[in-house]
């Protein structure tokens, strides 16, 4: 629930259009120029190492994309340390290593990239939010592109004046706290930057002490940070998700999954413990249930003795467990392949009589807890809010966004979206847009404006809940309006689903209209699924500014759908309708690693080659081998181009638009190309039929 938006930043764009990669990098240096640091830093393409490495900067995102094979990962914290603006006293640790879950449809090859995780470390202290991944294929360990924020010109003491011990009072008696169910909480040292600052700089770091507290009274769970050098309170961070809603029942569902124990002959007893289908929930209701430490296992579920059919028996727990059994397989169904919230498996504990008027979505160290409140007597067991909780624990498990300001408001928005395609999912069908809409609606992706407490439907419009660094997140200003601000993300996948406009003011005028082709539903989610869990970083200092979130958006509709593919031209446009960045276009098809496996769905000048895109027919074109020294093959998979009886023209032409190579020929088996006498360097191959045009890249060693 996290969201800091004061110090928006708008990413420079590419002013001019050039064709080459080298005018590409020229301009954007120009662009660049006033902003050139005496050290060299990521995302500023003044540095050497950019300009020699990188395809395209997105600064404001935090995103590089690097030409193919110039950069291995693991080397740019290592190798070209030097480059990254860090000093002798920062290291980066390598703290998680994941891979690509998510499967290809049928316009998108998979993507099986592989993601390193670093952390940045002050004199032995971690820094909060100074993470940077490495994008890359495992084949081979090409660094892809690059995503997330470092601190650069840290100066200042890593000991503490205050003890654990005092900053551990001072953090109860902040938070009126007598009993912990953790009396033995570990105070951790960590890096900071001080709250009341509206522009953070180097200087505004500070050492603090972090502690998480876990009680019932007051019920919480949160992060608080104490200055670990005056003793004073500098903020806490909210560990638990909430909503507030109504609820209905669905009515009878036949597929519930309990677990049966025969406790004597011809007896058995059926427990809300979900174990078919790789499935591990466990429910119970009793909310006298010290749910963080007491045992979770079938003695204290709700029973149905002797039948499946539980009827009306224990309806608010067992309407919780079948909507978290729905959540647990929409995730784990194509495309995401997703084992649970961990993705391991593991198990996942519903309270379904939590005490209070709203849902929870709680960690508790290893533990997941999904905790089911009540409004209005109703309980709040929906698909929608459930998924919407789950979803808030993916996040946490893969790349946490803390709840408050911009962070908070796109953790809320993907909950939302990843909430309403549970309940899509269950129905087979889109129901609505809404969240929450058991007994009145909440939020409204389509329509943000419009429910009781409207949402912003794009950045800066009349709803919009300003941010500022200065502004202290607490409940009573929603965390600095982190579900107000969550409908222009929810406003962003919307329209790339189902397309339209979205009417923008700037200083109460009018402007242009911004419209977006969708792309649907399923590739929208599988484009927000792809960023949420693979790409979306959290900058501490400016926190997650929804620059950020465009960008890794952007980068994931390039991996699963190809660079200027008309899905990655969508998301962009998609960003621009809700005032966040420009439209993208024209698209300037780059010759790099995008264009290796991905068709091409736009007619374009690939770089001043001359080569056209026309209707792709063929989803994989490939020279092989690649580098090559002598040879190259044509290797033509998954097709449904007609390559019977047909006459191919085979070109060979240099990124400069020279034709070398010129060949006809009546089939494409086993077709081999002569390159020995080709200078070393990177060309295109075209093959082209009267009802298709194909274009590859090899490199000539």
């Amino acid at each position: 629930m996290k969201h800091y938006i004061s110090e928006w930043t708008t990413s420079v764009r590419k002013q001019t259009i050039k064709k080459t990669v080298f005018s590409l990098f020229t301009v954007v240096a120009l662009q660049y120029s006033l902003q050139a640091q005496t050290t060299p830093k990521l995302q500023d393409p003044s540095n050497t190492f950019i300009v020699n490495k990188a395809l395209d900067i997105d600064a404001g995102g935090g995103v590089i994309y690097f030409k193919d094979h110039e950069l291995l990962q693991g080397q740019l914290f290592s190798q070209y340390f030097s480059i990254t603006g860090l000093g002798a006293y920062d290291s980066m640790h390598l703290v998680e290593t994941t891979h690509d879950s998510i499967l290809a449809d049928e316009n998108s090859p998979t993507p099986n990239l592989t993601h390193n995780l670093y952390q940045q470390y002050y004199k032995g202290v971690p820094v909060e939010g100074a993470l940077y991944t490495e994008h890359y294929e495992a084949i081979d360990g090409n660094v892809l592109s690059t995503s997330g924020f470092v601190v650069e010109n840290l100066n200042l003491s890593v000991t503490p004046q205050v003890s654990e011990s005092a900053a551990l009072a001072i953090a109860k008696s902040y938070k009126e706290i007598e009993h912990l169910f953790q009396e033995t909480a570990v105070g951790k040292l960590i890096i900071i930057p001080k709250t009341g600052v509206s522009e953070i700089t180097a200087e505004d770091y500070v050492l603090a002490w972090q502690f998480t507290l876990i009680a019932d009274t007051p019920h919480c769970n949160t992060n608080v940070y104490i200055d670990a050098t005056t003793g004073s309170f500098i903020k806490e961070i909210n560990n638990m998700h909430a909503d507030n809603f109504n609820h209905l029942y669905y009515g009878r569902y036949w597929d519930l999954d309990t677990y049966e124990i025969a406790s004597w002959l011809f007896a058995s007893n059926y427990y809300l413990f979900a174990n078919d289908n790789g499935r591990n929930i466990y429910t119970n209701k009793d909310y006298g249930l010290n749910y963080k430490t007491g045992a979770w296992d079938i003695k204290g579920m709700p029973m149905n003795s002797g039948s499946t059919s539980w009827h009306s028996n224990e309806q608010e727990a067992t309407s919780s467990h079948y909507s978290a059994t729905k959540a647990w397989d929409f995730f784990k169904n194509n495309p995401f392949n997703r084992n649970g919230i961990s993705g391991w498996g593991n198990h996942i504990r519903v309270l379904s009589s939590y005490g209070f008027t709203d849902n929870l979505y709680e960690s508790v160290g290893n533990e997941d807890y999904i905790l089911v409140g009540t409004t209005g007597g109703s309980r709040l067991a929906t698909h929608d809010l459930i998924g919407h909780e789950f979803t808030h624990g993916i996040i946490n498990r893969t790349r946490p966004l803390p709840t408050e300001r911009t962070s908070g408001a796109i953790n809320e928005s993907f909950a939302d979206i990843f909430g309403f395609m549970v309940e899509r999912y269950v129905f087979g069908s889109v129901q609505n847009w809404t969240i929450g809409e058991a007994v009145s609606t909440y939020r409204n992706m389509q329509f943000p404006t419009t429910t009781a407490i409207p949402s912003a439907s794009y950045y800066l419009d009349n709803y919009w809940v300003t941010q500022n660094m200065t502004t202290v997140p607490t409940p009573s200003n929603d965390y600095v309006g982190i579900h107000k601000n969550s409908g222009v993300q929810n406003k962003w996948f919307y329209l790339l689903s189902m397309g339209g406009s979205q009417p923008i003011y700037i200083n109460n005028v009018l402007q242009p209209t911004r419209t977006v082709s969708g792309i649907g539903i399923d590739k929208a989610a599988r484009i927000a699924y792809y960023a949420m869990t693979n790409l979306t970083n959290y900058n501490a200092a400016k926190n997650t500014t929804f620059d950020a979130v465009r960008a890794n958006t952007i980068t994931a509709a390039k991996i699963l759908y190809g660079y200027c593919s008309n899905e990655y031209i969508q998301t962009c446009r998609a960003w621009y309708a809700v005032n966040v960045g420009t439209s993208c276009d024209p698209c300037l098809i780059v010759p790099n690693w995008y264009s290796r496996n991905f068709p091409y769905q736009q007619v374009g000048d690939l770089m001043g080659t001359g080569l056209k895109e026309r209707e792709n027919q063929i989803s994989n074109l490939r020279v092989f081998p690649n580098p090559a020294s002598n040879k190259v093959k044509i290797v033509v998979e998954e097709t449904n181009a007609d390559l019977g009886n047909n006459q191919y023209d085979i070109n060979i032409v240099t990124v400069d638009g020279k034709l070398v190579y010129s060949q006809t020929y009546n089939s494409l088996n086993n077709v081999e190309l002569d390159i020995a006498n080709l200078q070393a360097g990177v060309y295109f191959v075209q093959v082209k039929t009267a009802t298709w045009t194909k274009n590859s890249k090899f490199v000539k060693q």
